[in-house]
């Protein structure tokens, strides 16, 4: 049995909706329903299956040279947005004025899922820019 190969975006687009999802996931967990929404979470997690089966099927693209090099220059700039962002959470929490606050750990989840959430969406609007335009090199 042959699997489907996706192409690049909508390899990005499952990323950020995959994203999408555990970030909401954590917040509604740390603000609304603290530990009692299960059911919830669940039902938002197949709405997100059911969008990205649906734009898989409609969007789905070629991958070709153009994209892999237009796909190669996206990850290196989000690779510099993500090691730029860690130096700050790792400045930040390491600072003296910090050490009195009391994180937990769903707090640095937060934070982290933060981050790979902005480096997701900045990879899906660099990747779709770099597209319209025909920046390959």
């Amino acid at each position: 049995m042959s699997r489907l190969k996706l192409g690049v975006k909508a390899n990005l687009v499952s990323e950020f909706l995959m994203l999408s999802y555990f970030f909401i996931d954590l917040l509604l967990e740390k603000f609304i329903f603290k530990g009692e929404g299960i059911w919830i979470t669940f039902i938002i997690l197949l709405v997100f299956w059911v969008f990205d089966s649906m734009y898989n099927k409609k969007y789905n693209d070629l991958v070709d040279e153009a994209s892999k090099l237009m796909l190669l220059k996206v990850d290196q700039i989000a690779s510099k947005i993500m090691l730029y962002s860690m130096f700050v959470i790792a400045v930040l929490f390491s600072a003296n004025h910090t050490r009195a606050l009391d994180v937990s750990n769903l707090d640095i989840g937060i934070i982290l899922l933060a981050v790979l959430f902005i480096q997701s969406l900045s990879k899906l609007i660099l990747y779709i820019h770099f597209d319209k335009r025909g920046i390959c090199n």
